[in-house]
Order: C-alpha cells, then structure tokens, then sequence
C-alpha cells in the first residue's frame, strides 16, 4: 500500500495540475475557494481525474462531503486501503 504522503503528494500534483494559474499552496485544510479556478465544473473535473489516477469512484454522496482537501484524501484513502 502506498504511503500517506505520497498519496497526498500524488492528489496535489493533480490538484495542481488541474489548476495551472493557481498560485496557493495546496495543504490538507485547502478549501475550494482558496485555489484560483476551482469552482463546480472544474470539481467535477478534478473528481474525474482522481477516480481515474487511482482507479476510485466517489458516490454523490461522499463527493458533497468534501470540506476540504483533507476530507477528498481521507475518502480517497479509504478507498484504496479496500481494494
């Protein structure tokens, strides 16, 4: 299983991928808000490029759960430790 922090590391490379003009530093408390171009269409989006990257899918209802990148990565992580 791969480590917490490269996980995390692999979710920001996305996250900042995803958002090239963003200039904020992308941290577990991160909110949608702090990061330039992250509005509802670009979330969907980025959920798409994290189910892909590690062969996840998010349920509508965990998606809205999301309050920050902290809670995306600890579902995520979930996910993945029950593969």
């Amino acid at each position: 299983m791969i480590e917490d922090s490269k996980l995390f590391q692999k979710v920001v490379e996305i996250i900042n991928g995803e958002f090239p003009e963003n200039d904020t530093e992308i941290a577990r408390e991160t909110v949608a808000e702090d990061v330039i171009g992250w509005d509802s269409m670009a979330h969907v989006s980025l959920i798409a490029m994290i189910e892909e990257a590690f062969s996840v899918r998010f349920i509508g209802a965990e998606i809205v759960t999301f309050d920050n990148v902290g809670g995306l990565f600890d579902i995520l992580k979930e996910k993945i430790s029950r593969k």
